[in-house]
C-alpha cells in the first residue's frame, strides 16, 4: 500500500488543502518550500494527525485561527491509499476464514480522522476507513456488499481491522532530531511503560536487530543471554553486539564521510550490561582511536546526523511494517552548514528506496533540482511577503501549490520560487571574488546562457 493523496480541512490555518502525491511523473520525495509562518509545519502536523490523533485536552488547538472565538464545524484529515495486487492477495487469504471464496480487488480506500466542534468545544471524534467490499461466500452465486453502515457486520469490521493493522503503511513525524540520545537504553519492558522516551529507543534497538536478522529479538538474543552469563551465551551476545556496532558504523560513517570527510578511524561500539539494580541496558559509544565517547559528547551536527540515520534507515526495516511508510521531516539539518545540507540530499535517495519523504525547508541548499516534480510552494494569504512582519490572522489560509503551476500562474512573485532558482544557479556570497556575472530572470534564461 502507499499514500496517494491527503486532503486537509479546517486544520489551524488551513481551510481546504489537497496534497497530491500521485502526480506525473511520480516522485517519492516531496519538498514543501516556504518562508517562516507560511504554514509548512501545519501541513506536516495535519498529516501526522491522521496517524496519531490528539488527546481531548489539546483538541482546541486544532480550531482554525480565524474562528477561535466561535467554531461550529469539523476538522478533518483524509488520506487516499492505493492497494496493490500483493495487498489484495493477503486480504483474500484473510477473508477465507469467513467462508468468503472470492473478493473483488480493492484499488484504493480512504482513511479519515475528524473532530467535530460546538462553540469551540470538541464534541465528537472519529477515526475510520471508508471501504466497500464486494464478496462472494462459499455456496453462494451472487456477490454481497459489505459496508461500514452495516453496524452489525462483523466481517466488515474484521477485514477493515486487518487492513488497518497489518497492511496500512505508517506515517512517522520527526519535528527535530536534536533530542538527547540516552547514555543507556534499558531493555526491560517495565521501563517502557514508565518512560515514552525509553519506548522510542527500545524500539530502535529492536529495529537494529531486525536489520541484521529478522529473527533476532531483544529478549531472546540480548537480555536472556546477558542473564544466563555462561561462556556460550556471552560469546553469542558479544557477536550480536559486534554485528550491531558494525552495521551502525557502516550506516553512519559512510554518509558522514561524504558530508564531513573526517570519519576515518571512527566506529560505533555497542555494549550491554546491568545497572546497580541489575536492570539490563545497552549503550552506544563513539570510538576515535583509543578513546570512547558518549554520543551526546560529540558535535551538534554529528548528533543530529547520527539520530537521523538511526531513526529513518533502521525504522524502514521494522518487521511489522507494511507498505511504503511516509517520513515527515520539519526543516531537516537547518543546523548544518550549506555544503552538509546539500550532501544530505544524497542520503534522501537511499532513504526513499522503501519509503516516501515529505520535508519542509526555506533553504535553497536543501532543494534538489531533479525533484522539482515533487516541490510544493506553501503560501499563507495572511502574509504579504513584501511586508513580512505584517500579519493578519483573519486572512489566514494556507495553500500548497505544485511548483511548476505556481511559476506559471505567479511568474511575478519572485519571493516564493526564488529558493528554487537559487538551487539552479549559485548566488555569489559577499566574500566571493567574482569579476563578472550575468543576472538572469528565470531558469530558462539560465539554461540558455549555460548552453
Amino acid at each position: 500500500m502507499r499514500f496517494r493523496k491527503f486532503t486537509i480541512k479546517n486544520y489551524k490555518g488551513i481551510q481546504h488543502l489537497v496534497l497530491d502525491l500521485d502526480r506525473q511523473p511520480k516522485s517519492k520525495v516531496f519538498t514543501l518550500v516556504g518562508l517562516n509562518e507560511s504554514g509548512k509545519t501545519s501541513i506536516l502536523e495535519a498529516i501526522n494527525l491522521l496517524e496519531n490523533g490528539v488527546p481531548v485536552s489539546q483538541r482546541h488547538t486544532l480550531i482554525p485561527k480565524r474562528e477561535k472565538m466561535i467554531f461550529n464545524g469539523t476538522v478533518s484529515v483524509e488520506a487516499e491509499i492505493e492497494v496493490s495486487d500483493v495487498d489484495n492477495a493477503k486480504i483474500a487469504e484473510f477473508a477465507e476464514q469467513f467462508e468468503i471464496k472470492e473478493i473483488v480487488p480493492i484499488h484504493y480506500f480512504m482513511r479519515v480522522r475528524l473532530y467535530q466542534f460546538k462553540d469551540s468545544v470538541a464534541t465528537n471524534a472519529r477515526n475510520y476507513s471508508k471501504i466497500s467490499y464486494q464478496v462472494k461466500y462459499k455456496g453462494k452465486h451472487k456477490f454481497t456488499e459489505l459496508r461500514s453502515s452495516d453496524e452489525d457486520d462483523t466481517h466488515f469490521k474484521k477485514l477493515t481491522r486487518f487492513i488497518e493493522s497489518e497492511l496500512q503503511p505508517s506515517i512517522i513525524y520527526y519535528p527535530d532530531f536534536l533530542f538527547d540520545f540516552p547514555e543507556k537504553i534499558y531493555l526491560s519492558e517495565d521501563n517502557i511503560e514508565e518512560d515514552s522516551e525509553q519506548d522510542i529507543h527500545y524500539n530502535l534497538v529492536q529495529d537494529l536487530l531486525t536489520s541484521i536478522d529478522s529473527n533476532l529479538t531483544i529478549k531472546t538474543h540480548l537480555v536472556d543471554r546477558l542473564q544466563k552469563g555462561d561462556s556460550g551465551s556471552i560469546s553469542a551476545l558479544d557477536q550480536t553486539l559486534h554485528r550491531m556496532g558494525a552495521l551502525i558504523t557502516k550506516l553512519v560513517f559512510t554518509s558522514w564521510g561524504k558530508i564531513f570527510k573526517n570519519s576515518f578511524g571512527k566506529e560505533i561500539i555497542v555494549k550491554c550490561g546491568k545497572d546497580e539494580q541489575l536492570k539490563p541496558f545497552i549503550e552506544f559509544k563513539l570510538k576515535e582511536g583509543t578513546e570512547q565517547f558518549d554520543i551526546k559528547e560529540r558535535s551538534l551536527g554529528f548528533r543530529w546526523f547520527f539520530v537521523f540515520l538511526l531513526f529513518t534507515e533502521l525504522r524502514k526495516n521494522r518487521k511489522s511494517e507494511s507498505g511504503e511508510i511516509i517520513f515527515l521531516l520539519d526543516e531537516p539539518a537547518n543546523n548544518l552548514h550549506s555544503t552538509a545540507q546539500q550532501k544530505l540530499l544524497e542520503t534522501f535517495k537511499d532513504l526513499v528506496n522503501k519509503s516516501f519523504l515529505i520535508y519542509t525547508t526555506h533553504s535553497h541548499h536543501l532543494i534538489n533540482p531533479e525533484w522539482l516534480e515533487g516541490v510544493f510552494i506553501v503560501k499563507n494569504d495572511a502574509l504579504d511577503y513584501n511586508k513580512e512582519f505584517e500579519y493578519d490572522a483573519n486572512q489566514t489560509d494556507i495553500h500548497a501549490i505544485p511548483y511548476k503551476r505556481f511559476v506559471r500562474e505567479h511568474h511575478d512573485q519572485q519571493t516564493y520560487f526564488q529558493p528554487i532558482l537559487d538551487a539552479l544557479d549559485v548566488k555569489p556570497g559577499l566574500m566571493e571574488k567574482i569579476e563578472s556575472i550575468i543576472v538572469t530572470e528565470g531558469k530558462f534564461d539560465y539554461y540558455l546562457y549555460k548552453y
